[in-house]
């Protein structure tokens, strides 16, 4: 989504006091005020866009994707979480992290889970299989997972994919175990922003779900 197109569909969301904040995914670094007026979170697939988030983003919010070049990562470390979205990405960055922290700290990762509704061809793990996904988390040594992102279709019934999302976020949270910072449902803020009345009753409802369960920051990208 370009940055002006962003910017709308940012504001309509921020109007309607739904619960859930935008998050923009972007390689470069954005418009000045653009993310603080809006609440964003940021998706950075290149240390630029994670540059251009400093003062205006909380560093918890921001996240920047494993396979960006090895030296934007290590450039990145302590600015931003990472998001790992298989198996090499969260070895990459245990191994990253592991001498740049201090004694008996983790660093906290995101990681992006497909869903059995996920669109053809998406980048994830599988979320169908908590219990291997949990073997693996464990088998690093210096990480600590503290966001989810779930692609979602938005040809098909988005209403539908944003319910059965967070049941699954919540049964992965018990799953792994972890305590969730953050959670972002990808595909879904164009369709919702749009205006439609079916898809904004069903974030609102997973946003006051998560008011009451998770208390993460909720993200529509």
């Amino acid at each position: 989504m370009r940055a002006d197109r962003y910017a709308e569909a940012a504001a309509w969301l921020a109007r309607q006091q739904t619960g859930a904040r935008p998050l923009v995914a972007s390689d470069e670094a954005l418009p000045s005020g653009l993310l603080a007026r809006s609440e964003s979170g940021v998706l950075a697939g290149r240390l630029a866009a994670v540059d251009g988030c400093h003062g205006e983003v909380d560093h918890r919010d921001v996240f920047l994707l494993a396979r960006a070049p090895q030296k934007e990562l290590e450039a990145a470390f302590g600015r931003c979480r990472y998001l790992a979205c298989d198996a090499g990405d969260l070895e990459r960055i245990d191994e990253l992290a592991g001498p740049r922290l201090a004694r008996g700290h983790l660093e906290n990762v995101a990681l992006r889970v497909r869903t059995g509704f996920s669109p053809e061809g998406a980048e994830g793990f599988d979320g169908t299989d908590g219990e291997g996904l949990a073997r693996l988390v464990r088998q690093s040594r210096n990480l600590a997972v503290r966001g989810m992102f779930l692609p979602l279709d938005p040809a098909d019934d988005l209403c539908a994919q944003v319910r059965d999302a967070f049941s699954l976020v919540k049964k992965l949270r018990s799953d792994l175990p972890c305590m969730l910072h953050a959670f972002c449902l990808e595909g879904v803020l164009e369709p919702l922003a749009a205006g439609d009345p079916e898809l904004l009753k069903a974030v609102r409802m997973v946003a006051s779900l998560n008011d009451t369960s998770l208390y993460a920051h909720f993200f529509v990208s």
